[in-house]
C-alpha cells in the first residue's frame, strides 16, 4: 500500500514539474499567473489526496485470521490475502490494470508529450535568438538550466519505469488472452522492475544536486 502510494505520488509530482516547465517554456505569457506558490500547494495537495484515494481498496486486500500453532500451544494471528485480492477481476482491472494505466502509463504519456513540446519550443526559440540577446539575457540561461534539469529527470523516469510497464502489459495479456508468456523471464523482470521503481523514487535528489549549484550548497 505504501509502495503504491509513494509511487503514484512520485510519478505525478514529476508530471507536475514537467507541466510547469512546459508552461514556462511554451506559454511564457501565462506562466506568471499559473505557476504560483498557491497553485503549487493546491496541486501537491490534490496529488496526495488522489494517491491516497487510489490505494484505499488495498486496505481490503488483506484479512486477519487465527490458527492454532502446536509449537506454542495457542492460537496465533496471521495476515493473509482476502477473497477480494484473489478475485480475478480485482487482480486484472485494479491491482494490475488501474495501477498500470493510471500510475505508470498515463504519467509516461504525459511526460513524453510535454518533453517533446518543450524540446520543440526550445529548438525554435534558439533559432530566433541572436548572439547579442543570448549574451545579455541571464534569466533565459537560468530558465534553460532549469528546463534541462527537468528533462533529465523525465528521461531517467521513462528509462526506469519502462521495464515495469513491460512486465504489467505481459501479465495482463497472460491473464486476458491465451498469449503464452514464459514465467522464466517474467519473474526476473518483475524483480528488476521493482528495483528500478525503488531506485527512481530517490534518484531525482541526486539529479538536482548534480545539475544545480543551489542544490549542492
Amino acid at each position: 500500500m505504501l509502495m503504491l502510494f509513494a509511487k503514484s505520488t512520485s510519478n505525478y509530482l514529476t508530471v507536475c514539474v514537467a507541466i510547469e516547465r512546459f508552461i514556462a517554456v511554451c506559454r511564457p505569457l501565462k506562466a506568471a499567473s499559473i505557476c504560483t506558490n498557491r497553485n503549487a500547494y493546491i496541486t501537491v495537495g490534490c496529488v496526495l489526496s488522489c494517491s491516497f484515494v487510489s490505494v484505499i481498496p488495498l486496505l481490503f486486500s488483506y484479512s486477519l485470521k487465527y490458527y492454532y500453532d502446536p509449537c506454542v500451544g495457542r492460537t496465533r494471528p496471521k495476515v493473509t490475502y482476502s477473497e477480494l485480492y484473489n478475485h480475478l477481476v480485482y487482480q486484472i482491472f485494479y491491482y494490475r490494470g488501474l495501477a498500470f494505466l493510471v500510475v505508470s502509463l498515463l504519467p509516461m504519456i504525459i511526460l513524453i508529450l510535454t518533453t517533446y513540446n518543450v524540446l520543440k519550443s526550445l529548438k525554435a526559440s534558439r533559432r530566433k535568438t541572436d548572439m547579442a540577446t543570448r549574451g545579455l539575457d541571464s534569466r533565459r540561461r537560468g530558465a534553460n538550466t532549469a528546463t534541462i534539469r527537468v528533462l533529465v529527470v523525465v528521461i531517467v523516469f521513462l528509462l526506469l519505469e519502462t521495464p515495469k510497464a513491460v512486465h504489467d502489459i505481459a501479465y495482463i495479456l497472460k491473464e486476458l488472452t491465451s498469449f503464452g508468456i514464459d514465467y522464466v523471464w517474467t519473474n526476473p523482470l518483475y524483480y528488476i522492475s521493482r528495483f528500478l521503481t525503488y531506485f527512481n523514487s530517490f534518484v531525482n535528489f541526486f539529479i538536482y544536486c548534480a545539475t544545480g549549484n543551489r542544490f549542492r550548497k
